[in-house]
């Protein structure tokens, strides 16, 4: 383990991470940044050859850090763009393919680059859902289409804790999207250029037709085209949920492990190739080489580049010292993606990525001594079975705060799915040469890769259905996440350096996140609420008392829909809700009243009215804690009452304010967008 002193690049990125992460928050003008970034970058140069007393060191390094903290708002701010509002005025738009499309039930999405009619908007990206026809099937990566129709800002997160698809664009400078039906847009030209991700894609469909051409087993073909291509659309639900449930998901996200495991099979047979030193640069030309190709053909998807920046990074680092600082060389490949792409800071991969190859860096060697015997096999094990352990350790608080959930048997599944993933991953990659070679050898390759994959498919499920495979339902906030973290890096520090005072400081850590989970399941505990849900061709909203939840929906076919499993019950998850009950009867706190056609339901002192006639009027205008629900109700009908709240199916979140009798149209059409929880 190198002490804080020897590694200076995790200390230089830290800042500059922060500066990234704070740039959305601040409100400060691109040219006084820049004009302050270099001043200070001129004065920093200075210093640096300037000799100075070592009692000064701490503002010195108080004066980098601000340096790196200005670089990483520059470069954020250089980045990131704010929708174009004339996209929205423009009836026509020319654009080219940049992405494979990606086919829905009832539309075919694209990813489009506006060109426009004078080149005006270059940099501008797009979504279109086509409707399905024969012509939108013909659509190739790389084509120019010229189409007409209305583009629209995406819409935000509708209810609260749900995945934000609109901020997740927002970070790719995707802003806005099109629906186009048959007829209102036609292929221009098929001409590519010099364009290397078009190309990219293209031979990705080549090998697709090859791996169709040669394997016959749809599980075996979809895991394939996920671990070689990075393309998961033909994985079906329950075999993607499968692999979720055994935590053996990361297998077939083309990522660092892919890389990693390529990287081991070219370095053994370059190594073969070229034994003698006097062939060192050789081995590493050929190696990155031959990394980046891969690359290529993955389709230059984001983790793919990461990981080959970070393998590359490694190959030089060998080459040139015999006992290379690794965490050095992964902060330096990290600085040079987030120059490039400071966004990347928030993508799940490149999280994850990370976290992983830190973790096994700085776990793997404080277990491996503890384990390690004369016998080749079983430590050849054992060292497959810590560096899961501690991978699976490096991404648990990352894991569960984006999808909730921690695999119970992820030991015995990477133990499965590792060594698998590196046999499909070679025959896959050996079938491609083969086919030009040697038809007899490649359709060899294509009954290996059936057979292994066939075999994965069945093993992943058997361990999905053990008992208490996966513990879900588990929420944590950025609070817990960011403690998790300190407390983790804190705990291997202290372990690796045998620093005493961290051990007082990881037991003071660890109390902090004991004391605010425990104070955060108080509130929940305690909690009454009304939650009004946006669904679309629904009524939904919900009582909740503590981890108690009455959920009350117009249309009772919606808790087997997407919109239950991706609009309403994870907001009820994140709210900590244990119970939840579809009959007001059976909920002790709820009271259920019929007026009418009205359905009236009472919380304490406050009422959520379902109006179907006009019966109860001159009693809601009485009452300020009434809620009125209007099944079908236009926004412009909306009459604004004193002391009244009123909430309609036909829009979304809105957060729900005193609205008095001189309220103005433009007043709701604020809240528009917003969410509301009711306290």
């Amino acid at each position: 383990m190198f002490r804080w002193s020897q590694i200076p690049l995790i200390r230089l990125i830290i800042p500059f991470i922060i500066g990234i992460l704070a740039q959305p928050h601040l409100n400060l003008s691109t040219l006084w940044l820049s004009l302050s970034f270099i001043v200070l970058g001129l004065l920093s140069l200075i210093t640096s050859k300037v000799t100075i007393s070592y009692r000064f060191r701490s503002l010195v390094g108080l004066f980098y850090f601000i340096v790196l903290f200005i670089g990483g708002v520059v470069c954020s701010q250089f980045y990131n763009k704010s929708p174009d509002s004339t996209l929205e005025k423009l009836g026509s738009y020319y654009a080219q393919v940049i992405e494979h499309p990606e086919e829905k039930e009832k539309s075919l999405l694209l990813s489009l680059k506006l060109i426009g009619l004078n080149n005006q908007f270059s940099e501008e990206q797009i979504l279109a859902y086509l409707e399905k026809d024969a012509l939108a099937k013909q659509i190739q990566v790389g084509d120019f289409i010229l189409f007409k129709g209305t583009s629209a800002l995406i819409s935000k997160k509708r209810n609260p804790g749900t995945f934000d698809y609109s901020k997740y664009l927002a970070k790719k400078n995707i802003y806005h999207q099109v629906y186009l039906q048959s007829g209102s847009w036609r292929i221009t030209d098929s001409k590519v250029g010099f364009y290397p991700i078009i190309w990219s894609k293209r031979i990705q469909r080549y090998i697709r037709l090859l791996f169709d051409r040669y394997l016959t087993n749809n599980s075996a073909k979809s895991i394939l085209y996920a671990l070689v291509l990075g393309d998961k659309s033909e994985l079906d639900d329950d075999l993607s949920n499968q692999f979720a449930v055994a935590g053996a998901m990361h297998v077939l996200a083309v990522s660092g492990l892919h890389v990693g495991i390529i990287y081991k099979v070219l370095e053994a047979i370059i190594l073969l190739l070229f034994s003698k030193k006097s062939f060192n640069q050789i081995r590493v030309v050929l190696l990155i080489s031959f990394l980046w190709i891969y690359a290529f053909i993955t389709g230059l998807s984001p983790s793919v580049l990461r990981a080959v920046f970070m393998f590359t990074f490694i190959i030089v680092a060998k080459a040139r010292m015999d006992r290379p600082n690794f965490y050095n060389t992964l902060a330096a490949s990290a600085f040079i993606i987030l120059i490039v792409w400071p966004n990347y800071i928030y993508h799940v991969g490149f999280q994850l990525s990370y976290s992983a190859v830190l973790a096994i860096v700085s776990i793997y060697p404080l277990l491996y001594p503890y384990v390690v015997t004369k016998n080749k096999f079983i430590n050849s094990v054992t060292s497959l079975l810590i560096v899961s352990i501690a991978a699976q350790i490096g991404t648990a608080p990352f894991a569960i705060y984006y999808f909730h959930q921690f695999p119970t048997y992820f030991i015995i599944t990477n133990l499965i799915a590792i060594p698998a993933a590196f046999l499909l991953l070679s025959g896959g990659l050996l079938l491609i040469p083969f086919h030009f070679i040697s038809t007899d050898m490649a359709k060899f390759f294509g009954l290996i890769i059936d057979w292994i994959g066939q075999v994965l498919s069945s093993l992943i499920s058997w361990i999905s259905k053990l008992p208490n495979a996966n513990l879900n339902q588990l929420w944590i906030d950025q609070v817990q996440l960011l403690s998790l973290y300190v407390f983790l890096s804190i705990l291997i520090y202290t372990a690796s350096n045998f620093w005493k005072k961290g051990v007082y400081i990881t037991f003071l850590v660890l109390i902090f996140i004991l004391y605010y989970s425990l104070n955060l399941k108080l509130v929940q505990n305690r909690q009454e609420l009304i939650v009004l849900y946006s669904v679309n061709n629904a009524t939904v909203f919900s009582f909740i008392k503590g981890t108690n939840a009455f959920v009350y929906s117009s249309r009772d076919s919606i808790f087997t829909t997407a919109d239950w499993n991706y609009q309403i019950k994870p907001s009820l998850d994140s709210l900590g809700i244990i119970n939840i009950d579809f009959n007001s009867t059976s909920f002790p706190w709820v009271s259920y009243f019929k007026h009418g056609t009205n359905d009236l339901f009472q919380l304490e002192d406050k009422v959520v009215v379902i109006r179907n006639d006009t019966a109860l009027d001159h009693l809601i205008k009485k009452h300020k804690n009434v809620f009125v629900v209007e099944n079908n109700l236009e926004l412009t009908e909306i009459e604004i009452l004193p002391n009244r709240h009123f909430v309609t199916s036909s829009v979304t979140w809105w957060e729900i304010n005193n609205l008095e009798g001189n309220s103005q149209m433009a007043s709701i059409r604020k809240l528009y967008n917003k969410g509301i929880i009711v306290h």
